[in-house]
């Protein structure tokens, strides 16, 4: 158990205390954040839910019914966990129409795969991939879901990733898996941009103007973070959160996750991380949770309250 305080404050101003329990799932305690700005609970999974996505579902996972699942089920639902918690950033709207204004929105830009999974893990391409196709698989049900033209498309997709997946199953160990990842990517790529030629028709037969989506010059999108430890006793390690959860489902020990030290004073970030404080036993031990940056602003770590 572990009961420790997270705090977030924007740089320069420091925001009255919010205290907004994220995570306090009877197998993980209880962490908090003290700024509105970052704290958010998704209205379909709460952060005590979702904290237990991993324990839970991941047993589940390799049950005796389950023997056989392949890493294409296990990304699968993990996916599908995060769209439905993160609506921020990873599972961004990617399709939208304002009847209104007779536009039509959507983005089918990938995500910088270091920000879904530490860079050169096998299944970041896919992983992220298939983000984007849950994201846009659930926008098209809320805005067209009499539409066909989707369905097909999203299918397809999803068809291209699993044979990736298999690949890198059967590779990976062989040291092999790169070889076959871009005539992957290129197969997926080819398939989003026919998706994107249909949702182009679909607008001019409805007489919708396609609005673009906003682009960013820099291609790691991230904020500027200042890291504080007071005191400055602990070693305070971090990774993607969703990294964090494939370690789960993959039954992958925690020496073998992809930790970063946080040691500059400043970092640039954006979304949710999972943190690993080892305090000395004397200002607590060690404490782990979950975070969200959702702007600039500065994170402390401070010792959990025993």
């Amino acid at each position: 158990m572990w009961n420790g305080t997270l705090r977030s404050m924007p740089v320069g101003a420091r925001l009255p205390g919010v205290g907004i329990l994220l995570a306090c799932a009877s197998i993980f305690g209880c962490v908090a954040f003290t700024a509105r700005t970052n704290a958010r609970i998704p209205r379909e999974l709460s952060r005590a839910e979702f904290a237990r996505v991993g324990a839970d579902d991941s047993s589940a996972l390799q049950g005796s019914d389950s023997k056989n699942q392949s890493a294409m089920n296990t990304l699968t639902r993990l996916v599908r966990d995060q769209v439905l918690a993160d609506g921020n950033f990873l599972g961004k709207t990617r399709f939208s129409i304002d009847q209104k204004g007779h536009t039509l929105f959507y983005d089918l830009n990938p995500v910088p795969t270091n920000l879904v999974l530490a860079e050169g893990d096998p299944y970041a391409d896919a992983l992220e991939e298939l983000i984007r196709v849950e994201s846009l698989r659930r926008d098209f049900r809320a805005t067209i879901p009499n539409e066909m033209f989707w369905v097909a498309a999203l299918e397809s997709i999803d068809q291209i990733i699993g044979r990736c997946v298999r690949d890198i199953e059967a590779l990976e160990p062989k040291g092999r898996a790169v070889t076959n990842q871009q005539s992957c990517s290129d197969n997926v790529h080819k398939a989003f941009d026919e998706l994107s030629a249909t949702i182009i028709t679909y607008a001019k037969e409805h007489g919708l103007e396609i609005v673009e989506p906003a682009r960013t010059r820099d291609p790691s999108p991230g904020y500027r973070v200042q890291i504080k430890i007071e005191p400055p006793r602990a070693r305070v390690r971090v990774m993607m959160l969703l990294a964090y959860k494939k370690c789960q489902y993959f039954k992958t020990s925690n020496q073998q996750c992809p930790w970063n030290d946080l040691l500059d004073s400043e970092s640039d970030m954006i979304g949710w991380y999972h943190y690993r404080a080892e305090w000395p036993p004397e200002l607590g031990g060690t404490e782990e949770g979950d975070f969200e940056i959702k702007k600039p602003g500065t994170v402390t770590f401070k010792p959990p309250q025993r």
